[in-house]
């Protein structure tokens, strides 16, 4: 919810992806569409609601994979230098990991634009992004590519926390 209220996403059609540890892909619909391949819960917006498809390992996959290459390598990687490494090392563990989680970025997309027309609303050519993944410009530059969305990053990607902050000081 504070994911939610962070991104803004609190109208029919906007589509966020708060990606940390784990990630979940999310419609602001404006009914109760019933799938079972998205977790339904009511949005902040009364009326509306929030259809997400989960991959609850994204995160970890790639932490166990950091913490291997550290064991191995015998020093400390930061996440940047993990993706680039990934990445430029296509026959590496890494790199099927990262392919792994983009193609299930793929999937997750792919059924929330089946719940959009569904729904009657359009999908949007735009998402926002928030949690620590939002922080790695090649991951989300190579994601954008193959989602074919524009990922919005606010200048605060962990907006769970932004979302906090705007609801404790609203009174």
């Amino acid at each position: 919810i504070a994911a939610m209220i962070g991104t803004g996403c609190t109208e029919t059609g906007a589509v966020y992806d708060c990606a940390g540890s784990s990630e979940g892909f999310n419609l602001c619909i404006p009914l109760p569409y019933k799938d079972e391949r998205i977790r339904l819960l009511p949005n902040v917006t009364p009326g509306l609601w929030n259809a997400a498809v989960m991959i609850p390992e994204s995160g970890r996959l790639l932490f166990n994979y950091k913490s291997k290459l550290e064991k191995d390598t015998c020093r400390e990687w930061t996440y940047p230098e993990v993706i680039d490494f990934c990445f430029d090392n296509p026959n590496s563990e890494g790199h099927k990991i990262l392919e792994t989680l983009l193609q299930n970025s793929e999937n997750a997309v792919s059924i929330l634009k089946d719940v959009a027309e569904k729904c009657g609303i359009q999908f949007p050519d735009h998402m926002f992004v928030a949690g620590g993944q939002a922080k790695n410009k090649r991951w989300m530059n190579e994601k954008e590519r193959r989602l074919g969305l524009k990922l919005e990053i606010s200048r605060i990607p962990d907006a769970e926390l932004l979302g906090d902050w705007k609801d404790a000081n609203k009174g």
